[in-house]
């Protein structure tokens, strides 16, 4: 939700009082829905339907602790942040993520501190319960397992822009690759023994030979890659191999 505010409000004049302001007025417009139930109001845009998802997951997941009447304090609610983050480890360890470790020891300081520091908005959205539903839920989540990997934060984090709707992405490590399940890659690969499509992504995956990372991730940008050893079938290896040469795959970072 935070992430996704500062795509959607790049106005540098934009304050927490007013992406508040956004939130109360679709609270409003959700209530006002639900109680005139069957009928039809038009005019209800994408753009709306977010802050209206954004207002109901705020007021689910987040509690107000007022100290005093200047001092206003916005906090997860009980257990919001221990759930999300054993969905994230559970997710981990379904996807067998190469460093575990690394993430079991990060996720224990993060429980540890009351505010961790320098945690990019993605994050922030997936502890706090905040994560949107659909195409950007991947990517949330995704984040938050990189973010709580040491080898990542130190290589600077994650750069560029992802055209995020159209899921044409991926993440290529020496060990493993994992690719979002609307990719081409992703779909030839999800057939393989032992893959998992959890949240949007398919994984663990063959590490893919001679690709090289991109310095600013772009979705459109073509891959040809000397695919490993895999006990595909005939068929499955033209598709996957054309697929390659030819057409728009997913990007690595």
């Amino acid at each position: 939700m935070i992430a996704m505010g500062k795509v959607e409000t790049p106005n540098e004049n934009y304050e927490f009082e007013d992406f508040m302001w956004q939130l109360l007025q679709a609270k409003e417009l959700s209530l006002r829905l639900e109680k005139e139930k069957g009928r039809w109001r038009g005019g209800i845009t994408y753009v709306i339907i977010l802050h209206m998802t954004a207002a109901e997951l705020w007021t689910r997941n987040v509690e107000i602790i007022l100290k005093d009447r200047e001092k206003i304090r916005y906090q997860p609610q009980p257990g919001v942040r221990e759930r999300q983050i054993d969905a994230l480890f559970t997710f981990a360890n379904k996807m067998q993520w190469p460093f575990i470790a690394e993430v079991q020891a990060t996720i224990d300081a993060w429980l540890k501190q009351s505010k961790p520091m320098g945690l990019q908005n993605y994050t922030w959205d997936w502890l706090t319960g905040l994560a949107f539903p659909g195409s950007f839920f991947p990517l949330t989540i995704m984040v938050g397992l990189l973010q709580a990997s040491p080898w990542f934060v130190r290589m600077g984090g994650l750069k560029g822009m992802l055209k995020v709707p159209h899921g044409n992405f991926g993440i290529a490590m020496p060990q493993v690759s994992y690719w979002r399940n609307r990719s081409i890659l992703g779909r030839d690969l999800a057939a393989l023994p032992g893959i998992h499509d959890i949240a949007g992504w398919i994984g663990p995956c063959p590490s893919p030979i001679g690709i090289e990372p991109y310095e600013e991730p772009a979705s459109t940008a073509g891959i040809q890659a000397q695919a490993a050893a895999f006990n595909f079938q005939e068929r499955n290896q033209q598709q996957s191999a054309k697929h390659s040469a030819f057409s728009p795959t997913s990007t690595t970072f």
